[in-house]
């Protein structure tokens, strides 16, 4: 291919320098995402060679209104468009002379349907939740506390779910707390994985929580030599 003017940096290669730069920071579902946004989108409409340095914010109204005629959701258009910024911010902050590109405005918005809005929960609908999963404390333990620890700690199922039994579990004079994070088991297993770098967090277990069973329940988990607290309860897919 025809060289690089001196100085320029091709949006293909700057794309992959941002994606291997920034894989150990992102999780994997982000770095996906960016790969699919930079690679099927914004390199084939821009051309491979084109210097990133050299993008405008005509060039990129122009891949706004590309975008805007995707048969694609309001929000998968934001991603591919949130992609592209931040290799650009990327870049700028190490020096290379990228325009600061502005799309967010430029783009389409969707109505949302009720589904999307994802109303809250209502304190008639959480005591519902709450009482059916009370109904599995005795039988099937793992299905209350799962319930209830998403409830009055805000985790994600997934970071419950992965937390090591051994490790993650900690006290602080009379506070219990989770330490969820995403660092290597004990064994040197690597089994845990976070949204993003800031999803690293100390929550507090509630006392409520406590008086109910729950740190008793982990650790006769702990002790059955189990690592997470609810790989009895299901098996792994």
């Amino acid at each position: 291919r025809p060289a690089n003017p001196p100085g320029l940096l091709t949006i293909a290669d700057a794309a992959q320098m941002f994606l291997d730069k920034t894989r150990s920071s992102k999780s994997d579902s982000t770095l996906k995402a960016y790969s699919t946004a930079l690679n099927t989108h914004a390199i084939p409409f821009f051309g491979r060679l084109k210097p990133i340095q050299s993008i405008g914010q005509k060039d990129i109204a122009a891949y706004a209104e590309h975008l805007n005629q995707l048969a694609r959701s309001s929000s998968t258009i934001e991603g591919y468009a949130t992609a592209l910024t931040a290799m650009g911010a990327h870049h700028r902050d190490r020096g290379e002379s990228v325009p600061t590109w502005s799309l967010g405005n430029l783009l389409r918005r969707d109505a949302k349907t009720a589904k999307e809005k994802r109303a809250a929960y209502n304190l008639e609908e959480m005591l519902a939740v709450l009482s059916n999963a009370a109904s599995y404390l005795e039988r099937e333990p793992g299905k209350f506390w799962v319930t209830a620890l998403a409830m009055f700690t805000g985790a994600r199922i997934e970071e419950i779910c992965q937390l090591n039994l051994h490790t993650d579990l900690k006290q602080e004079g009379e506070v219990w707390y989770l330490d969820i994070n995403d660092k290597t088991d004990p064994n040197g297993a690597s089994n845990k994985r976070l949204k993003n770098k800031s999803s690293a967090r100390l929550v507090p277990v509630h006392s409520a929580l406590i008086e109910t069973g729950l740190i008793n329940y982990l650790k006769g988990l702990s002790s059955s030599k189990s690592q997470r607290p609810f790989e009895m309860t299901w098996l792994p897919l």
